[in-house]
């Protein structure tokens, strides 16, 4: 009888990368990610020609296009924090925008990382927005959190991955 191991040809060792090699992938990743290598920026973004965030935003692939969005900001957020909010800003702002029927359900995971970088003012100016702009139950149930003045996020590690299925763990914290 062959060892379970044997069936895709690694050894136990390569099958279970356990959490040590995980974190060293994590930070590789980070690394290329600050580099600004290995992000997809699509040819319709990907012009000599400045465009505002909302262009920037409007112009990306249908396609996961929330996960996209979320690379892009990552991608910007440690050379001009100031222009990474601006398009995670337009992002939401298209994402909330009713005449947007492309979008079946919000990406929640931009709120998430609008509020991770946001100080407490801008966490509750996130909440107007959202209450006053969607009726999603699961972005109400986030503005309630984001109000709650008792809650404090910790700082920790903002995790996603890459085109190629890559971790990526990044370190993010409020302005």
């Amino acid at each position: 009888m062959r060892n379970t191991h044997h069936w895709n040809g690694l050894p136990d060792r390569l099958a279970d990368p356990g959490r040590r090699r995980v974190l060293v992938l994590s930070a590789a990743a980070a690394a290329s990610l600050i580099a600004g290598a290995t992000l997809p920026v699509p040819a319709s973004v990907a012009t000599s020609v400045p465009l505002s965030p909302s262009e920037i935003v409007a112009a990306l692939p249908k396609a996961r296009w929330g996960w996209m969005v979320e690379l892009m900001v990552l991608r910007e957020l440690p050379a001009d924090r100031a222009r990474a909010e601006a398009i995670l800003h337009a992002a939401i702002d298209l994402d909330l925008d009713p005449s947007a029927t492309w979008r079946r359900k919000p990406a929640l995971r931009l709120y998430d990382l609008r509020a991770a970088l946001a100080a407490p003012a801008d966490r509750l100016a996130l909440a107007d927005l959202v209450e006053s702009r969607s009726n999603d139950a699961d972005l109400m149930a986030r503005a309630v959190r984001w109000r709650d003045p008792t809650r404090s996020r910790p700082s920790r590690p903002w995790r996603t991955s890459l085109t190629d299925g890559t971790p990526l763990s990044i370190e993010i914290g409020p302005a």
